[in-house]
């Protein structure tokens, strides 16, 4: 009897965390297709306005992508291998201008921080970077050491099995 009643009890938490498994991809499926219309109707507003039922077809198209009908998964069968194909063309230029971006803010913050300090916190600064410089050269030599020993001992591997 209690055997039963476990495999009656571990069923249904195993039905429970599928349905609620499901139930998290279709509400970030959902979110995700929200977050488009979003965006869309953020830059286009002032032209879908004046389309005719334009408020009334956005509600309704809300209502069909929730989460209880399905709606999401529906509409996100299509539009997924179209982001998909087009990803691999855009993502990489993206990538280059964000980085572009960051290190201009980068640079524009480094120069407001220098701007603003006083000679004791540049000379701090200073010795700290040269410190750091300084620290970098020995790891670099340490390596490059590090890699001609490995050479020369597979040079004198090679050597010895030769003769």
């Amino acid at each position: 009897m209690k055997r039963s009643i476990d495999v009656k009890l571990g069923k249904q938490v195993s039905e429970r965390y599928h349905f609620v498994q499901d139930d998290e991809e279709s509400v970030l499926m959902f979110w995700s297709l929200f977050g488009v219309l979003t965006f869309v109707h953020e830059y286009l507003e002032g032209i879908l306005g004046w389309v005719p039922l334009y408020y009334v077809s956005k509600c309704a198209l809300l209502a069909f992508l929730s989460t209880s009908t399905e709606g999401s998964r529906f509409v996100f069968k299509f539009i997924s291998p179209m982001v998909s194909a087009q990803s691999d063309l855009y993502v990489p230029k993206i990538q280059n201008e964000t980085s572009k971006i960051a290190r201009k803010i980068h640079q524009v913050l480094i120069r407001l921080v220098l701007e603003g300090a006083d000679s004791d916190e540049l000379e701090r600064l200073q010795k700290t970077l040269q410190r750091q410089l300084q620290n970098i050269r020995t790891m670099r030599e340490k390596k490059k050491n590090k890699n001609s020993k490995v050479a020369d001992s597979s040079e004198y591997e090679e050597d010895s099995k030769t003769t």
